[in-house]
């Protein structure tokens, strides 16, 4: 008798976690030996339990998918095949199906999680030797400066349908608990995404980190003003007032200058 797939699901919303669990419980072949509410805990998990198959969703505060899937990836110790669990993000779907990758997009049905978890059972069958490639290029794809095209822009759902943003229609981008809230004019999406995934996929050149918490577009700062303590106030086009920390001053003062001497040559 086939022994049954081993299974850990990482999700930090625990209503998507019994959702999987909901629908992979009828399946006899497969156990779910464990769950990570966040991906530290997802990476000590994987490594401790070495599951024939993760479902690991990608938008996740702190430490997200990918940073789960470069740890594993440089680890070298044990490799499971990845299920990815993604909000609805061009990027990353556009990159999953690159490389041939497996991912189901929330709101997912019990077919398609059916669907994915036939496909890792005949992966495992046919023990492909060219995954840990294919995880490796991925990775290239999605980090920072690794040579990709900067997004253009971004999806956001919104209800029952998915807004695209133009990423030079943003004005700043905070974080709001485990989402990130993008403001575009006198509008404000909240996306469920960690502010440093986002900020791996946007041009350094235009978007500057000001604070831990809070990511502008250079093109829309309209004024820096000083503050206590070292900080200083950004005022943005729309009129958007904030803190700039002094930690992160001289990033948005490089940006400033190297715009200031292409406008003069």
């Amino acid at each position: 008798m086939t022994s049954p797939l081993r299974v850990v699901i990482v999700d930090d919303e625990k209503l998507a976690r019994d959702r999987v669990r909901r629908f992979l419980s009828s399946d006899a072949g497969v156990e779910i030996i464990g769950e990570c509410d966040g991906g530290a805990a997802a990476i000590k998990a994987i490594a401790q339990l070495m599951p024939d198959v993760v479902f690991l969703d990608i938008q996740m505060p702190e430490v997200n998918g990918f940073d789960v899937v470069a740890s594993l990836h440089a680890s070298k110790l044990h490799t499971p095949r990845i299920v990815f669990v993604t909000a609805y993000d061009e990027h990353a779907v556009r990159a999953f199906e690159v490389n041939a990758l497996d991912y189901i997009v929330k709101p997912f049905s019990s077919a398609r999680v059916r669907a994915a978890i036939g496909r890792a059972r005949d992966y495992l069958s046919r023990d492909s030797g060219d995954y840990d490639r294919r995880l490796e290029a991925l990775l290239s794809q999605i980090a920072p400066g690794s040579g990709s095209r900067w997004e253009e822009r971004i999806a956001i759902r919104s209800r029952d349908r998915i807004v695209f943003v133009r990423t030079s229609d943003i004005d700043w981008i905070e974080t709001a608990g485990n989402y990130i809230r993008v403001h575009t004019g006198d509008k404000a999406h909240l996306v469920r995404d960690s502010l440093t995934a986002l900020a791996a996929r946007l041009d350094p050149s235009r978007f500057i980190r000001i604070h831990r918490r809070i990511l502008v577009n250079a093109d829309h700062v309209q004024e820096l003003q000083p503050w206590f303590s070292g900080d200083w106030i950004v005022i943005m086009t729309t009129g958007a007032k904030l803190r700039l920390s002094r930690n992160f001053r001289e990033l948005i003062e490089r940006a400033s200058d190297k715009r200031l001497r292409s406008g003069t040559e």
